[in-house]
């Protein structure tokens, strides 16, 4: 039972992580600066990657789930799309404005 318990919060973590990385991989951030301005729009952002990033670390501390290896690289990738709002600040910075 407890296994079946395990097996299904896995899914609903890889479920809620995909989701929200999806949305931020693509096009959240802009949605939500859009939305939101740039300060609150970011906070957000940020909110939902933290989400995305608990979502998915929480099943490893579980250690009975199935799909370990998924949950690691969701974890990696989630960590990665959190510091895109910082990557757009740099290339808008610095290498836009060379290039101009």
């Amino acid at each position: 039972m407890i296994r079946k318990v395990k097996s299904l919060y896995g899914l609903i973590s890889i479920f809620i992580s995909v989701l929200i990385l999806i949305f931020n991989g693509t096009i959240g951030y802009f949605v939500l600066t859009a939305k939101y301005g740039t300060a609150n729009g970011t906070y957000v952002f940020l909110a939902l990657s933290i989400l995305a990033i608990l979502t998915a670390f929480t099943p490893i501390l579980m250690k009975g789930s199935n799909f370990l290896f998924y949950f690691r690289v969701l974890l990696y990738v989630n960590v990665v799309v959190a510091f895109y709002p910082l990557i757009y600040k740099v290339i808008a910075s610095y290498l836009i404005s060379r290039l101009i």
